[in-house]
């Protein structure tokens, strides 16, 4: 599996909260389907440090599953990231994931 074609944008909601939006295409680059699967995010200052991590689950069991070969885009939403955050695109990693 392949993360690609990372975009960030950010948004005012209806409450005038900003909300950031990562979108993201994923690349089944294996030979089964990805049924479920979830990705921790994290976001960092410019020391490095975590500031903000949190685990998505951008496809879910009830979804139909990633067939091999398929790319399918996701958007995930992050509400309150800190003020420090370094402004670079974050670090993700997959966290659990269920394979037919």
């Amino acid at each position: 599996m392949k993360f690609e074609n990372l975009k960030m944008s950010r948004f005012a909601n209806f409450l005038n909260q900003e909300v950031t939006y990562l979108d993201v295409d994923i690349d089944n680059q294996g030979n089964r389907s990805i049924a479920a699967l979830a990705v921790t995010v994290e976001f960092r200052n410019i020391e490095n440090q975590v500031v903000k991590r949190q685990t998505l689950r951008p496809l879910g069991e009830q979804a139909a599953p990633i067939a091999p070969g398929e790319r399918r885009s996701f958007r995930l939403a992050f509400e309150q990231i800190p003020d420090d955050w370094n402004m670079q695109y974050p670090n993700m990693q997959v966290t659990g994931l269920v394979l037919r």
